[in-house]
Formats: C-alpha cells, sequence, structure tokens
C-alpha cells in the first residue's frame, strides 16, 4: 500500500476571511492508486478527509472533531492531470460548535461535498 502522505500535495492555499481555496495536485504514480482499483485507478473517498485534515492543521491550527456529512459525486481518477480544488467556509453555529462546508472540485466539476466540525488541535 502506499504513502498517503505522498499521494497528493497542497500547491496552494489562499485564505480570505472565513473562507480557504486550496489547490491539490495528485501524485498518480503512488502505490496508494494501484490498488484502488488495479487496471482502474480511483481516489480513494478517505484521501479527501487526509487532504482537508492537513489543510487544516497546517493554515487554522484545527483538526476535525466529526464528519457531520459527506457526499461523493464523482470519482476521482489520479490520472487526468487537473488540479482539485477545495472551498472550505468556516462558521461558528450555536454552542460555540465550528463547522466547515467543502465543496471539491476539478474545472468546476464537483466531485464531493462534505460537512465537518473542527476543534482546535491538541
Amino acid at each position: 500500500m502506499g504513502n498517503v502522505s505522498t499521494s497528493f500535495e497542497i500547491t496552494s492555499v489562499q485564505q480570505n476571511d472565513n473562507k480557504l481555496l486550496a489547490m491539490v495536485s495528485l501524485n498518480e504514480k503512488n502505490e496508494l492508486f494501484e490498488g484502488h482499483f488495479p487496471n482502474n485507478p480511483i481516489m480513494p473517498g478517505v484521501l479527501n478527509i487526509e487532504i482537508l485534515e492537513k489543510i487544516l492543521d497546517e493554515k487554522l491550527k484545527k483538526q476535525i472533531k466529526q464528519i457531520n456529512q459527506i457526499k461523493f459525486l464523482k470519482p476521482v481518477v489520479p490520472n487526468q492531470n487537473e488540479p482539485l480544488e477545495y472551498k472550505l467556509e468556516v462558521s461558528i453555529k450555536p454552542e460555540n460548535r465550528t463547522i466547515v462546508s467543502v465543496i471539491g472540485t476539478i474545472k468546476d466539476d464537483v466531485f464531493v461535498k462534505i460537512q465537518l466540525e473542527i476543534e482546535p488541535k491538541v
């Protein structure tokens, strides 16, 4: 199984108030994609969470407390040579809960929608 940390690279993150825009490239040569699935590689859904964990840690010093909702809309093929774009919007809800709504796109085509609750990194 390939190393998750070398399966992607966050190439840029822009922050504007409560919004983040992250560009991510996949390393199509990583063994992770060979096993998911042989001769027909697609990005494992959990890799979205790994990517978001890294963005939240590096930019906000936060970690994922729970995943409230995740909806996979289209498979991501790692060799399509297009960057993944993650749009994150952070909001404070009742009881001081911090919620992050995420939309993942490739060339404006939505492949995933996620809602997370985050907390300070411990």
